[in-house]
């Protein structure tokens, strides 16, 4: 069995309504979740159920109510600054919208996210032009996102959020606004890096197919999570 990367233990997450007389919305109640270094799971759950959610808490966008958060065997810390120094070295997010800002080229999109981590510039942007490069955009490194394709922007997205070489990789429906085909591509190459680097995964999605690709898949609902299936990445790389 592989060792533990990532370790939640009844967590809870309410939300305020607008109104003083409004009760707080319950989001997550009790939520236990064991994620193994080098695994791939999908969290699936009708819209609203707290995915989105989810995915910020194990990622240090945000932080519980209560519970505890484990990454390495280490709580992740609370304190905001040091909870970001913690995600910029550990963690990498890929949104359903690319979220690239458009007065920057490809490269430098990617290359943010070292020059975050304190990398010279130079060394930023011969990474990221190699890792765009292995993505199939070598050509396209100089060109601002208008540019691009929603299937190139999507994987300049994953370049981004790979460049640093997280351990762990967060992805929010990454393929939710490309039409199937180009989804499709997408994912066989966010699969494919999945087995060369072997970082953890973990994805939320309506896509059954996508699901389908990850050894395991959990439902969130009333708060927490439960098992539907383990597929062991039966569909490969299809």
């Amino acid at each position: 069995m592989s060792e533990l990367l990532l370790e939640a233990r009844g967590l809870y997450k309410d939300y305020c309504r607008r109104g003083l007389a409004a009760p707080p919305v319950k989001v997550l109640e009790d939520l236990d979740f064991l994620l193994a270094q080098g695994e791939t799971v999908a969290i699936q759950g009708e819209s609203g159920v707290g995915k989105t959610t989810l995915l910020n808490l194990l990622g240090g966008l945000d932080r519980p109510d209560s519970g505890i958060l484990l990454f390495g065997g280490e709580e992740i810390p609370l304190e905001p600054a040091a909870r970001a120094r913690w995600r910029r070295g550990a963690v990498g997010i890929i949104f359903q919208f690319h979220g690239l800002l458009g007065e920057f080229t490809a490269a430098e999109n990617v290359a943010l996210a070292g020059l975050i981590r304190g990398w010279r510039r130079a060394d930023a942007l011969r990474r990221a032009e190699d890792l765009l490069g292995r993505l199939g955009l070598a050509e396209r490194s100089e060109h601002h996102p208008d540019q691009l394709s929603g299937g190139e922007q999507q994987r300049v997205a994953l370049a981004r959020a790979l460049v640093t070489e997280p351990a762990l990789l967060l992805a929010d429906e990454p393929t939710g606004n490309l039409d199937p085909r180009t989804g499709g591509r997408v994912l066989d190459t966010l699969f494919d890096l999945q087995q060369e680097l072997g970082f953890s995964l973990v994805v939320a999605t309506h896509s059954e197919r996508l699901a389908r690709r990850c050894h395991r898949a959990l439902r969130l609902e009333r708060g927490r999570l439960v098992a539907i299936t383990t597929f062991a990445g039966s569909e490969g790389s299809s």
